[in-house]
């Protein structure tokens, strides 16, 4: 195979018998590859430890959310897997709990921040693999993943809680499940696909539009008998379909599922019998593998809402997940394309670097030039649909993400994280076509010098592997890590100070007994106070909240928790502050934002 064939074309196809023979004989796990599992490894817990100390690992207020959520499900008034709640996809949370039940493991964050180092390991292993499949070359598929093992801020966020690495390695595995199957058409590898297309479904809302991707891909790879502006043709409009029916009924209701679906099945009846000639049969079989692996996940969450909430769509439209919640009027994006679009590179460019970006960009542009027409290279290119989504996001107003140019502050700014995942993998392909063109130039017949020859490819790739590594020892010296320096300005705020000083004083005068606390935006203060959850009555207290809210002393409630913020008041100010409901309760502290009552039990005997 010449050099050229080695980056821009597949690997050729062994009969199935032939590959599973093949793959008998090979080790089950590559000296390689277990060199990238030992490094990772080590890498994820030196980065561990040199964030814990100062609890940075938990320093965003979300990842403390995702502790609560999980310790919930087994220590809460009301335990149970209803407490996973409908907002949040429920993937990250069952994996927490087999040490979310220990103190130090919940208190620390180790609990969920386990779970991040584990899948910041299989996806630094998923990003070699899916290089050196695509490549055929160690070391350009090492510089790709030292480009994301290396970078500060995936170091950071693998050591937190969030759920952003569970999603990158889930990503991973449906692209990589894909490309094998592209390259082998063995089934088993599209299988694996379709599975980790349905966890990152779970993990995460940006897997819904990844499956939504892959699915295209799958259909537009199985056409393989038809030339390309059939198949073109053929994906975009059962795509097409498929996002209008969707959004018809998530916009107009189910009754919009009388009309769209029936209209779309008769499109697809008609391909099918202009094209079934085609073995169109076994493209069906291929994409309900897929398929529905990767419907699961979003259809068993909207049955899990609508079983719980009420709603199908309470994820989207309930009380606590209205975008109305985050998004306020003065967000500068929201119908402003051009904010949007900007906004998202500055945040991309931020968690990258302006190096590997600049890099990235120009992998892309030699990885569409070398690859044109081949069918191998979509699975990558599916990874850039983060891009648009979040741009649409913002400019709909679905979610804030805050950037230092037009906000001064960063806020959601690890939403341009995910963008590592494309750049790397196009890094390491542009430094396979680097060894290539060396390797070309190394022909020339010099005797003398060609032992020094004979490591120019090599070159490209470990000036890559050295400049992730001078990034990431820059960065975590400067402190200039973004996706760090927003949760460390957020504890600094005047609201995150009042609810740090309510958490501390309920930590050092709580004495028992059942406390009635709102759990949405008071979510610092459930966890810092210490107090056990199952002593904790909130909004997912099981037919219990709203009686103790509405007569909190006849329901046993000893303590009162209100956030009095004057522009974010939560329900329990709205119900019972001034009432005489709490009559007989005294007020024992105060600040300004959170006032706090205890039961008093001296003036009820008297």
């Amino acid at each position: 195979m010449s050099a050229r064939e080695t980056v821009s074309a597949p690997p050729l196809r062994l009969p199935a018998t032939e590959e599973l023979l093949a793959g008998r004989r090979r080790p089950l796990v590559s000296p390689a590859t277990k060199i990238v599992i030992a490094v990772a490894c080590l890498v994820s817990v030196v980065a561990y430890l040199h964030f814990y100390p100062g609890g940075e690992t938990i320093a965003y207020g979300d990842a403390k959310s995702h502790l609560l959520i999980a310790r919930r499900v087994v220590f809460a008034d009301t335990p149970g897997a209803g407490q996973l709640g409908g907002v949040w996809l429920p993937l990250p949370h069952i994996l927490m709990l087999p040490l979310i039940w220990d103190n130090w493991a919940y208190y620390s964050g180790f609990a969920g921040s386990v779970v991040m180092m584990v899948a910041y390991v299989a996806c630094t292993v998923l990003i070699y693999k899916f290089l050196w499949h695509l490549t055929r070359r160690h070391w350009a598929a090492a510089a790709g993943t030292a480009v994301f093992a290396l970078n500060p801020n995936v170091l950071y966020m693998q050591a937190t809680p969030m759920t952003e690495l569970l999603m990158f390695a889930t990503m991973m595995g449906a692209v990589y499940g894909l490309l094998r199957w592209i390259q082998t058409d063995h089934h088993l590898y599209l299988l694996g696909a379709g599975f980790s297309a349905l966890l990152c479904a779970l993990t995460r809302y940006e897997g819904w539009t990844l499956a939504v991707a892959l699915t295209a891909v799958v259909l537009y790879c199985s056409l393989n008998r038809l030339h390309v502006a059939a198949r073109l043709m053929i994906t975009g409009f059962v795509t097409a379909s498929l996002l209008l029916a969707a959004l018809g009924v998530a916009r107009l209701g189910w009754v919009a599922g009388v009309v769209i679906v029936p209209a779309a099945l008769l499109g697809y009846a008609w391909l099918r019998r202009r094209y079934h000639g085609n073995d169109w049969d076994g493209t069906e079989g291929k994409l309900l593998t897929f398929g529905i692996l990767g419907v699961a996940g979003p259809i068993a969450w909207m049955i899990w809402n609508w079983a719980i909430f009420g709603g199908a769509f309470a994820f989207q439209n309930g009380a606590y997940a209205k975008p109305s919640l985050w998004v306020d009027s003065g967000e500068k994006a929201v119908h402003n394309i051009w904010i949007s679009l900007r906004t998202y590179e500055i945040a991309t460019v931020d968690n990258l670097t302006p190096l590997v970006t600049v890099l990235a960009v120009a992998g892309l542009l030699v990885y569409l030039w070398r690859f044109r027409g081949v069918t191998q290279s979509w699975p990558a290119l599916t990874l850039l649909t983060m891009f648009p989504l979040f741009v649409v996001t913002l400019y709909k107003g679905q979610r804030p993400l805050h950037v230092y140019q037009y906000y001064y502050n960063f806020y959601n700014i690890r939403f341009g994280l995910v963008m590592i995942l494309p750049a790397c993998i196009m890094i390491g392909f542009l430094a396979a076509w680097l060894a290539d063109v060396l390797s070309r130039w190394r022909a020339a017949p010099l005797s003398r010098r060609r032992a020094a020859l004979q490591a120019l490819p090599a070159l490209p790739a470990i000036g890559g592997i050295v400049a992730a590594a001078l990034i990431a020892v820059s960065q975590l010296a400067s402190g200039g890590i973004v996706t760090l320096m927003e949760p460390q300005a957020g504890r600094t705020t005047p609201t995150a100070l009042h609810a740090q000083a309510a958490a501390q004083w309920l930590r050092a005068h709580y004495a028992g007994g059942l406390l009635l606390m709102e759990a949405y935006g008071n979510e610092e203060v459930a966890f810092e106070s210490h107090i056990p959850l199952q002593d904790q009555v909130y909004e997912g207290s099981y037919r219990i909240w709203s009686p103790a809210l509405s007569n909190p002393s006849g329901h046993g409630i000893s303590w009162i928790v209100m956030r009095t913020e004057s522009s974010n008041k939560d329900q329990v100010y709205k119900s019972l502050y001034g009432s005489t409901l709490i009559d007989g309760y005294r007020q024992v502290w105060r600040n300004h934002d959170y006032v706090i009552y205890e039961f008093n039990k001296a003036a009820t005997h008297a």
